[in-house]
């Protein structure tokens, strides 16, 4: 099928253009100008391994970090400010959705 869709599809390039034999059909452009590429294919690119933002503390021991980010810690201070406080213990585990007071 590939075959005689190619055969189809170079036959008809230089009477209507290569965009029209595409849309004919059905063929993506890129897979034509793909497979008559000329010259060599392009080289893969290198990976290149994420740095970690200026912002992220990867100085902290791994501890502190663990004391600075616990669920004890956040609520309490969640509790402690002043007013309204939405950062209930049952809130934290409800999605974004269902938190939304209903009024």
């Amino acid at each position: 099928m590939a075959a005689a869709v190619e055969a189809a599809v170079t036959e008809l390039v230089p009477l209507v253009g290569t965009r029209a034999a595409c849309a004919a059909l059905g063929r993506a452009r890129a897979t034509h100008y793909r497979h008559h590429r000329i010259g060599p294919a392009p080289a893969p690119r290198p990976r290149v391994e994420p740095r970690p933002q200026d912002w992220f503390v990867s100085a902290l021991p791994a501890e502190r970090a663990r004391e600075l980010w616990s669920p004890q810690r956040l609520l309490a201070h969640a509790y402690a400010g002043a007013g309204r406080c939405r950062a209930t213990p049952r809130a934290i585990g409800r999605p974004a959705a269902l938190r939304r007071e209903r009024r």
